[in-house]
């Protein structure tokens, strides 16, 4: 390279410095959004079954049908828990987890009511 163009990638190295970074924390953006994205819509299917199932209005719902739902969102959010704290702010996230587990424990015990009510705020919250 001649002195000239040494000279010429000198003077915009500082430029074409930020605009790397600009183009990085872009393209991050776009992954990490992705995965939240995708990561909540997997959690909010099974949330969704369960509110559906609730809203039939039956006396009898299938306690293992409802578990199971409760089961997969509550795996499915504690494997991606770690990651989403990092994009959301941590008392959320933890808000979440605890509500997927107080419904685990009042579907186990009958609680249809307090179920249906935790469903909703879990709905509202993801």
């Amino acid at each position: 390279m001649s002195e000239k163009g040494q000279l010429v990638f000198l003077k915009y190295k500082h430029l074409i410095f930020a605009i790397v970074i600009i183009i990085i924390v872009i393209v991050s953006d776009i992954i990490f959004e992705k995965y939240t994205k995708k990561s909540i819509e997997t959690i909010n299917i099974n949330i969704e079954k369960i509110y559906n199932t609730f809203e039939k209005d039956s006396k009898e719902y299938d306690k293992e049908e409802l578990e199971e739902f409760a089961k997969q969102a509550m795996d499915e959010w504690e494997k991606r828990a770690d990651m989403l704290a990092c994009f959301i702010e941590h008392e959320e996230v933890e808000k979440i987890n605890a509500k997927l587990h107080l419904l685990d424990i009042e579907l186990k015990n009958f609680l249809w009511g307090e179920a249906k009510r935790s469903t909703t705020e879990i709905r509202q919250m993801i």
